[in-house]
């Protein structure tokens, strides 16, 4: 209810009729009240919390201080997850959907309170103006006053980006627009309070916000910093790379101007930092939100039309740092300061933030933790619908969350070596068969993977497999592409036979697959020789005093090695292969293997995935043989087109 006294469209009105009651008028010329905006004092929102009937039968059933307590909890619980931002508007220039609100009277920044139950003190501790991001109109500017070149030799505009598939959750811009004025005004603060002697000072000199975008003016010491945040379509003329995106996509767009020399130093220590990460943050907040951040090319933004601009996937930036490159080359052919780009924080004083620690906007290690990649891991079952039971297990990962696509080794759904009892090439084995699948769960509104345990929870289907064993009777990929088709309407753990007989969900569209929040795993054909690799799997070879096949794990885990070669056959030594599984090209690992562990994704340092795992060399059982990306990227994009 306090939260519904705010959010109201008739909320100008509302304080006007609750100021004539009290026949006060506490904003006077500092607010015009005859336009809804999306601002509010403190004074009027304790004002509009006092008349609501469950304030009162609350401030009558408690003492004096529990009320005072009452509305300063209220208050710092809107602070909290956004609703209110702390706004300042004793600055040059402050406008909130095209209406200007800055340089208000300082002699009206603390009016006499119009109630008597709330103590002056408590006014006194909070500020005085807050500003609803909620409440912003529609309305957006036809031209924004931005443009990503520079005629001053001396500046630099960098930019980054986070690119959206499949379009941006709700209420996205509302939420950062709240955490970057929140960070940007606790970071003001603090450097008022003198807690940062001897520090140059940040403020604020500008604050322009829309529906979909916001400007902002800083100011560190003597050097200005400007920023932009603009939620963009590919058709928008500040949208940079957009001949890379598709009809449908949505690419958030963070862009600053400023000093160039040290790395872009006063740029990113004056506020862009605070805006980065306050955006990392809310997005991280999304559960299940897919998107890309991209860093962009300076060089091209100052000489190229924005659409036909270089951008580098975070995943290159974060090696780069880690390999400790100073410069980086984009594929217009530009060579940049890989410090303009990632900014760095090791190498000069920081301004600190309230809310989080700043560090390098590329990370100082790259290496993608495995805890952060482990729910893109799946375990893969065969169900044999006839005896109720899985009856082989292996691994995979979800290549595709939108259409529930996974890949994992065929060999684990089929014989594709013909030493086997079962008929050749069939799926299933022949059985009365389907694919299990396991995932490991997220409980509601957790933001972290605390449990590596996985549990049944759909049913799939084979979509694509290699032609070559139907029409030729031999199998060159031992890959293959499974689709979720259902889910199982309870969770099930154990051996799996819990899945018998339970209803099923049909999932067989892109939006209802969207609702899954499945994590995919991103892959790359591009490896190499020493490279560091990890296999992330379900291990099938027993553990402790259980030996092999005397249980189903359901327990992830991995093995760490390296890139030693690749593996190719040509005509003649494929001759020679007694198996009905004589494949092309293979990239050979030095790491430790278990059963089980087949299918299962062999991830680089950034995380993507470079092929899956096949099998375990005859003899040394250190040496392991991964079928490549370029081997199966045919049967996915087949797979994809078959929706």
């Amino acid at each position: 209810k306090s939260v519904k006294s705010i959010l109201r469209h008739d909320l100008i009105s509302k304080i006007d009729e609750i100021r004539l009651e009290l026949k006060k008028k506490r904003l006077g010329e500092c607010l015009e009240t005859n336009k809804n905006r999306p601002l509010i004092t403190a004074e009027d929102a304790y004002s509009l919390w006092q008349n609501g009937n469950y304030i009162k039968k609350s401030s009558e059933s408690t003492a004096d201080c529990t009320n005072k307590i009452t509305f300063d909890f209220l208050y710092r619980l809107l602070v909290r997850f956004g609703v209110f931002v702390p706004i300042d508007l004793n600055i040059e220039k402050v406008s909130f959907g095209g209406e200007d609100y800055g340089l208000c009277d300082k002699q009206s920044s603390r009016r006499e309170s119009s109630f008597d139950t709330v103590d002056l003190e408590t006014l006194d501790k909070v500020p005085r103006f807050f500003f609803l991001p909620c409440l912003l109109s529609d309305v957006t500017p036809e031209h924004l006053m931005w443009t990503y070149k520079t005629e001053e030799c001396w500046k630099v505009t960098v930019c980054h980006s986070f690119l959206f598939p499949d379009g941006v959750p709700p209420g996205l811009m509302e939420r950062i627009t709240a955490a970057v004025l929140s960070d940007i005004y606790s970071a003001t603060r603090n450097e008022k309070k003198g807690e940062r002697e001897n520090k140059e000072q940040l403020s604020i000199n500008r604050i322009l916000c829309w529906r979909t975008t916001f400007l902002l003016e800083l100011q560190l010491g003597h050097n200005k910093t400007e920023i932009l945040c603009h939620l963009a379509d590919r058709d928008s003329k500040l949208c940079v790379a957009s001949e890379k995106m598709t009809a449908g996509m949505k690419r958030l767009i963070l862009s600053g101007r400023g000093h160039r020399s040290d790395g872009a130093r006063y740029l990113y220590n004056g506020g862009y930092f605070i805006v980065f990460r306050a955006i990392e943050r809310v997005m991280y907040e999304y559960s299940g939100c897919e998107y890309e951040t991209d860093g962009v090319c300076p060089d091209c933004l100052q000489k190229n039309n924005p659409s036909e601009v270089h951008t580098w996937d975070w995943n290159e930036l974060e090696a780069a740092a880690y390999n400790g490159e100073k410069q980086i080359r984009c594929n217009n052919g530009h060579k940049v300061d890989k410090l303009l780009v990632t900014g760095n924080s090791k190498d000069y004083p920081q301004l600190e933030q309230s809310s989080h620690e700043v560090s390098d906007l590329s990370g100082s290690k790259p290496t993608k933790a495995v805890m952060d990649l482990i729910r893109g891991v799946v375990l893969v079952g065969l169900w044999d619908a006839d005896a109720n039971a899985v009856i082989a297990a292996g691994s995979g990962f979800v290549v595709d969350k939108n259409r529930g696509l996974i890949v994992t080794a065929s060999h684990t759904l089929m014989n594709i070596d013909g030493y086997e009892k079962t008929p050749y090439g069939t799926n299933y084995h022949g059985y009365n068969g389907r694919v299990v699948i396991g995932i490991i769960p997220r409980s509601k509104g957790e933001t972290s993977v605390h449990k590596t345990t996985a549990v049944f929870r759909y049913f799939g289907e084979i979509v694509t497999k290699d032609e070559n064993m139907e029409e030729h009777g031999v199998c060159h990929v031992d890959a293959c592409i499974v689709r979720i088709t259902t889910r199982i309407e309870r969770d099930v753990d154990g051996d799996g036979s819990g899945c018998a007989g339970q209803p099923e969900i049909l999932l067989n569209n892109k939006e209802v697959m969207k609702g899954e929040k499945l994590k995919a795993l991103k892959y790359t054909e591009t490896y190499q020789v020493e490279e560091h690799v990890r296999i992330l799997g379900y291990n099938q070879g027993g553990e402790g005093l259980l030996g092999p096949g005397e249980h189903l794990n359901r327990t992830a885990d991995f093995s760490v090695g390296q890139v030693l070669r690749d593996h190719e056959v040509d005509e003649e030594g494929r001759q020679k292969m007694r198996s009905g599984y004589k494949p092309l090209k293979e990239i050979v690992v030095r790491l430790p293997s278990i059963g089980g562990h087949s299918g299962g994704p062999c991830v680089n340092d950034q995380g993507d995935v470079i092929g899956i795992l096949c099998r375990a060399d005859r003899v040394d059982k250190q040496r392991c043989y991964l079928v490549p990306v370029s081997e199966w990227m045919p049967l996915l994009e087949k797979s994809k087109k078959r929706d």
